[in-house]
């Protein structure tokens, strides 16, 4: 919180900015969907107008509040490592940033936070923060499977 400012983010992949008033009621003042690589858990103040957050790459984002613009300039992807499935002979490993590797080469990103890979038969499955699911052999994205 600063002054009479408030920010909540949310798994729902929205920020939103909050005046209080007698610090009992809420007013929003602005709204925003978070860009896939925005990491919905750490976010402050860094003036009146824009908000530093915490992303799943090299450095953090910023949001200017009153224009709605989001600065992700200079954000490496990070090779953090969250999940790997063994298929057939290849190993794959997924992260924070989306990227899948197999056998530790890039085979394909999905854009967003990737917290599983799972197989099923001949079929594999990643998926994670944005409620999709991909098929990284076929390395493209489906949400029409079920």
């Amino acid at each position: 919180m600063r002054n009479d400012l408030l920010i909540t983010i949310s798994y729902d992949r929205y920020i939103a900015i909050w005046r209080t008033t007698n610090r009992t009621e809420l007013t929003e003042l602005s709204r925003s969907e978070l860009p896939a690589l925005i990491r919905a858990r750490v976010a402050d103040f860094l003036d009146e107008t824009r908000i530093v957050l915490g992303t799943f790459g090299s450095r953090y984002a910023t949001f200017d509040g009153r224009s709605g613009h989001w600065n992700l300039s200079n954000i490496e992807v990070s090779r953090s490592l969250n999940a790997m499935a063994v298929s057939g002979s290849d190993i794959y490993s997924t992260g924070d940033a989306g990227a899948i590797f197999k056998n530790g080469q890039p085979q394909t990103e999905i854009g967003s936070l990737c917290n599983f890979l799972l197989t099923a038969g001949e079929r594999m499955f990643a998926g994670g923060q944005q409620g999709e699911l991909y098929d990284p052999k076929k390395l493209i994205p489906s949400t029409n499977w079920f």
